[in-house]
């Protein structure tokens, strides 16, 4: 007796003379399991001796030890290839979640039969008729081994090697997901865009929506919005998978988009993306959007033009790799990060780390530094009255305001925190006094910039400036006056920006301030003026021009801006346009000189000048100091260097000899009011 691919096998050969008592009793009782039976009878085998070659009886279902009943218990399973669990290999999760190829390769390793995916076989001796499952396909392999053969295309390229095989051994792997909430969960929006897209040769172009997924490595267009382009490409075996497995590999092919954004908030800057995977369709819930009940949850949203879009409406998926669609500008919640345009100006909150702020009062530091200012004030009359003036100034201008008594004698709010403040000057302007708040002073352990976070990177890249300002002929260079405090800070994080103040009367405790605007030394504060700055020039194209438009998004540098035109005329017209559109929201440029608007003028024909230094130099044995002089062109931004033993008047007097003949003789010479230029005569 023996066991054989779970069948129980009692064999009688040419020595065998009968079934033995024992066996037949045990053959009795499984009757019922008897499959098949040559020349034995169960009845009458112990009284009748049966001689024959060889006989084999088949019974189901395993042996069972002697002295025991027999049970109802499945055969066990041999062990799993793949994960040595007692399953066979097509019901094992671990093996479906590879992808094709990995399968294909685990079964050629192990000696798996294609077909029935057990080892030991082979496909053309295979005794499982069966055919795979997937619709349309009749091939003599098993379903979790099924791909996709590519339809014969002409060659897109002429040398016959570029083109890859489609075989599953060069599967493109690519990750593609979309999340659908379930029935019984809170909706979720997708971020959908509305975009214009063309194919490379820019004949043909069609506006649609895109899905920006974060989760997806690459681009997918459907099929059939690509075709329509008439786009083609070099064809590839496409594998998209998600979190479960690599999925089932497709022909795709790979082309050309040039995508530009539309809507009435878009920037429209076309993106150039290679490579997009053409796609038969894309899964993507849909977005079931009622617009009245969207702007009566969410009312910091209600100025936004959302529009609703079905999922047959969708015919591109941007992934990660096009940096410049999945950045996100603008973050809005409900709370302090929205930002919003109000009485002339924008007003944002600030960008706290966790949503709940908790600070600790630190209104014994803030005491402690305001007497060591008022300390320093006093040795200086001169300093402590720009002083006054300055902060006096920041009332007036409503950048900042006196709390209120009820503010006062209410509770303070959990994010409350006083900041200290000290005087900074212009040796060169001594009479003009900046207060600086310092937001990095830390108390116990915690500082107000440590509870915030700097938010992304705007700024425009330095050398990108001044390249294009070095491409025409008249230079045109302005700043924004006190850009930071141009942007308002709303209600709520204003008790996060208090300080103590109570002016050249000593008798009476200091009283309560906050500020309204951006300060100098949030880590924020770039980030925000940056973005409101930007936001001046989307939320204004309909009513601005191009040439604006485009110069505020992409010619400042923070609160610079440097631009070059081809012609005088355009220069002062584009002047005027960036003079309205700025102040639209509360931004003014500083006055151009007209100096810095004459062109095909030579160069240093108006000049400014400055010196820095000193350094130290050796001279033989000794050390000596030396200063520079700097020369600057005010309409070409050229620059000429001296350098001077001192900065005595007849030093200068001869450093600016040797720069008129280098240069030639400016006619303009701008300066500050240092003694060694105002000596000169």
């Amino acid at each position: 007796m023996k066991v054989r691919e779970g069948l129980t096998c009692l064999t009688l050969t040419d020595g065998s003379q009968n079934i033995s008592e024992q066996d037949n009793t045990w053959c009795t009782r499984n009757q019922e399991n008897v499959c098949h039976l040559t020349g034995v009878n169960l009845q009458n085998s112990s009284k009748s001796p049966n001689h024959m070659s060889s006989s084999t009886l088949y019974i189901t279902g395993d042996p069972q030890p002697k002295g025991e009943e027999p049970t109802n218990k499945k055969p066990k399973s041999p062990a799993c290839l793949c994960c040595n669990e007692p399953h066979p290999l097509y019901k094992c999760n671990e093996f479906k979640r590879k992808s094709v190829l990995e399968r294909y390769e685990l079964a050629k390793s192990f000696k798996v039969c294609f077909n029935c995916l057990k080892q030991g076989r082979e496909v053309d001796k295979c005794l499982n008729k069966t055919h795979c499952q997937v619709t349309n396909c009749k091939r003599h392999h098993h379903s979790l081994l099924h791909y996709e053969r590519a339809t014969p295309q002409p060659p897109l390229s002429q040398d016959p090697q570029a083109q890859p095989p489609l075989f599953p051994g060069n599967v493109l792997t690519k990750v593609a997901t979309t999340n659908s909430p379930a029935a019984n969960e809170r909706v979720v929006y997708f971020k959908v865009v509305p975009v214009q897209i063309q194919g490379e040769n820019g004949k043909a172009m069609i506006e649609t929506f895109a899905f920006l997924d974060h989760g997806s490595s690459d681009t997918l267009i459907k099929k059939d919005t690509a075709d329509k382009l008439n786009l083609e490409g070099p064809e590839r075996l496409l594998c998209l998978g998600n979190v479960e497995n690599n999925g089932t590999p497709q022909c795709s092919k790979a082309v050309n988009l040039l995508v530009t954004p539309t809507g009435k908030q878009a920037v429209n800057i076309p993106v150039n993306i290679h490579p997009v995977w053409t796609v038969p369709r894309l899964n993507v819930p849909p977005q079931r959007l009622d617009k009245e009940n969207f702007r009566r949850t969410w009312k910091h949203l209600e100025d936004r033009d959302i529009p609703t879009v079905s999922s047959y409406q969708i015919g591109l998926l941007i992934g990660v790799q096009v940096t410049e669609a999945i950045i996100q500008h603008e973050h809005r919640r409900e709370d302090a990060s929205n930002f919003r345009s109000d009485l002339g100006h924008y007003e944002t909150g600030l960008l706290w780390k966790d949503e709940k702020v908790m600070l600790l009062s630190n209104r014994p530091l803030a005491e402690k530094r305001l007497t060591n200012l008022e300390r320093s004030l006093d040795k200086d009359s001169e300093r402590a009255k720009a002083y006054y003036h300055t902060v006096d100034t920041y009332t007036a201008k409503a950048y900042a305001r006196k709390s209120s008594p009820t503010e006062i004698v209410a509770k303070e709010p959990k994010n409350t925190w006083y900041l200290p403040h000290h005087a900074v000057t212009n040796p060169n302007k001594p009479e003009k006094v900046r207060v600086v708040f310092d937001a990095a002073a830390s108390y116990k352990g915690t500082s107000l910039n440590d509870q915030l976070v700097t938010g992304p990177d705007l700024l425009n890249p330095l050398v990108g400036v001044i390249m294009r300002f070095r491409l025409h002929a008249v230079a045109m260079i302005a700043d924004i006056e006190a850009m930071f405090f141009q942007v308002r800070v709303i209600e709520k994080d204003q008790a996060s920006l208090r300080f103590l103040w109570r002016g050249p009367n000593r008798d009476h405790t200091p009283s309560v301030y906050q500020m309204q605007a951006m300060i100098f030394g949030a880590k924020l504060s770039p980030t925000s003026a940056n973005y409101c700055l930007k936001r001046t020039a989307v939320d204004n194209q309909n009513t601005s021009s191009e040439e604006a438009t485009s110069t505020v998004l992409r010619d400042f540098y923070m609160y610079d801006l440097l631009k070059s035109l081809p012609s005088e005329a355009k220069t002062a017209q584009l002047a005027l346009q960036l003079i309205e559109l700025l102040s639209s929201d509360g931004f003014r440029l500083t006055s151009l000189p007209q100096s810095r608007l004459q062109a095909f003028t030579p160069p240093f024909y108006n000049t400014r000048v400055d010196y820095f230094g000193p350094w130290s130099v050796k001279e033989r044995r000794s050390t000596v100091k030396r200063y520079g002089y700097l020369f600057t062109c005010l309409v070409t931004r050229a620059v000429h260097l001296e350098i001077a033993p001192s900065l005595e008047t007849d030093s200068f007097i001869m450093a600016l000899r040797r720069m008129m003949a280098r240069r030639g003789k400016p006619r303009n010479i701008y300066s500050d009011n240092g003694t060694n230029f105002v000596g000169v005569p």
